[in-house]
Parts: C-alpha cells; sequence; structure tokens
C-alpha cells in the first residue's frame, strides 16, 4: 500500500473476490444480509466501504469496531467522519453533527469517542484498487473534483477547512463533500432549462463531465440516487441508494464482474429481486449537448 496518508494502492486479490458498498450510515443488518446473499468468505474476500460508516442508523459503533478489527475490511472517509473529527474540536461542529445523525455518541462509554476517532485518523481520502483483469478502480466518498484527474488525488493533502467545506471548493473537499457532477449530469438530462442554454454553455458543462483521467472508474457514494439505482457518468460510479432512508437501498458492488445487489431497508432487510444485475452504461449526454 501507499505510505500517503490521504492515499493508498490496494493490490489485486489473488485469492479471492473484492466488493465494493456504499453508504451504510449505521445499517448493520443491511450490510450482512448483502454478505450472505454473496457467500462472503471473510478468509479471502475483501470489502471495501465508500465512507459514511456512522451516523443516521443504529450500529453506528458496532461497524466502526467491525472495520477498525477485521483484516478484509477497508474503509474510506467520509463527510460524516470529517464532521465527526470537526465535532471532537469545536462546539459549533458538534451541534452540526448531531443535527446530522450524531447524536449516538451521546452513549458511548468514556473513551470509546476518543477511539473512533484515532481510527478515524487512519482512514485515507481514496483508495486505488487493482483487479484481476488490469483494471485500477478509485474509491473515493463524494467525487473528485471537474477538471482533475486521478493523479491530484495521488497527491492530495487536506487541511481542517477541507473538512467542513461542503460546497467542495478544493480536491480534498470535493473528495468528501463534492455533488457537481451529479448536479451536472441532473441538469443536463432532466432540466427543461438545459434546452435553452447558449452553445458555449452546453459545451462547458460537458466539459466538466469529462472522465477522470488516470484511472479506470471510480466509485462513489454521498449523493443519493433518486431512482435507488447506480448511476454512471462518464467513468464515475454512483452508488450510494439511501440505505438510511424509509424507502432506501444498500448497494454492494463485485467490480471484477461489474455486478450489483441490493437490499431494501427495514427492521429485517430483503434482497431486492433480480440480483446480481449488470452495473449500468454511461449516461448518454442528450445530442445537443454532445455536439455542442
Amino acid at each position: 500500500m501507499s505510505a500517503h496518508p490521504l492515499h493508498r494502492q490496494v493490490p489485486a486479490n489473488p485469492n479471492g473476490r473484492d466488493f465494493v458498498v456504499g453508504d451504510l450510515h449505521g445499517q448493520q443488518a443491511m450490510l450482512d444480509c448483502l454478505l450472505q446473499h454473496v457467500s462472503f468468505e471473510e478468509r479471502s474476500d475483501r470489502l471495501f466501504s465508500l465512507g459514511d460508516l456512522v451516523d443516521r442508523g443504529p450500529d453506528n459503533d458496532a461497524l466502526m469496531h467491525r472495520f477498525a478489527t477485521r483484516p478484509g475490511h477497508f474503509a474510506i472517509r467520509g463527510n460524516h467522519e470529517a464532521l465527526l473529527q470537526a465535532a471532537r474540536h469545536s462546539s459549533l461542529y458538534l451541534r452540526v453533527w448531531e443535527r446530522n445523525g450524531g447524536l449516538w455518541a451521546r452513549d458511548l462509554p468514556p473513551g470509546r469517542l476518543e477511539e473512533i476517532e484515532a481510527f478515524i485518523d487512519t482512514l485515507p481520502y481514496a483508495i486505488e484498487l487493482s483487479l484481476q483483469d488490469g483494471r485500477r478502480i478509485g474509491l473515493i466518498h463524494a467525487e473528485v473534483k471537474p477538471g482533475a484527474g486521478w493523479q491530484d488525488i495521488r497527491d492530495l493533502d487536506a487541511r481542517f477547512e477541507d473538512t467542513i467545506d461542503d460546497g467542495g471548493s478544493t480536491v480534498a473537499a470535493s473528495a468528501l463533500w463534492g455533488r457537481q457532477r451529479y448536479r451536472i449530469a441532473d441538469f443536463i438530462s432532466n432540466e427543461p432549462a438545459g434546452a435553452t442554454l447558449a452553445p458555449e454553455e452546453r459545451a462547458a458543462l460537458c466539459a466538466r463531465l469529462r472522465p477522470v483521467d488516470g484511472i479506470d472508474l471510480v466509485y462513489v457514494g454521498h449523493t443519493i440516487i433518486g431512482n435507488r439505482k447506480p448511476l454512471r457518468v462518464g467513468n464515475t460510479v454512483f452508488v450510494d441508494t439511501g440505505a438510511y432512508l424509509a424507502t432506501g437501498r444498500l448497494t454492494l458492488i463485485e467490480p471484477l464482474q461489474d455486478h450489483y445487489w441490493q437490499v431494501t431497508a427495514g427492521a429485517e432487510p430483503k434482497l431486492v429481486k433480480g440480483g446480481p444485475r449488470k452495473l449500468p452504461d454511461a449516461l448518454l449526454i442528450p445530442p445537443a449537448y454532445a455536439s455542442a
């Protein structure tokens, strides 16, 4: 693995399978349902979380312990982990974190929150995972900032300001908070106002949806997809399907096979029928934009 603390390289798995899971938000039962269905083997398979292990769900501490102690479990840092850290250093961000699902920490035994924060300090902003077929996939919580490439992620540096910058103004802040790619794609595909843009404006938007250079695919969470199915824009695959919502789902992907499975939310999570499903092709850009 890379020695850089915010970017890690993980070699291909020679003995088993690799799986990527979207934002968990304390939903351990949903995760267990998925892993049981795919016959996850602890001795040889690996699980990669796209961040936001905690907040808004019932099993926050348990998931933190799980990913901190199981050798085959990997996680990157999400904006909720960043909020937890910020809350430890500022009463202002403590209130922000608690309003966004952090009240669970009030019930922790003495010293446990300090242990969780120490674990978060070990989490990278991004993982670069090699697959057995030679492809390299990037795992990042929110997005690679439009205009940036994967080398910018490899060289990532971050300040405290980046961890709370929900506008995603820097590459590091975008890794935790950014939603530009999704919002542009949604505007182009679904908003009537998109048809009235001047050609140069359409061209500028399309340029911001160009694939991320230097990596085959990038898997991200953070932005909940409205139809609860993964979405691909360029070479970025969005997989947060709202596990903590009453109508949400948790998505598990096997990147080598380009397959995914889902379970529904609820007291007893249930597998969504029809799995495994094939990951979608890239979103088609309307001809008016493509020719701009």
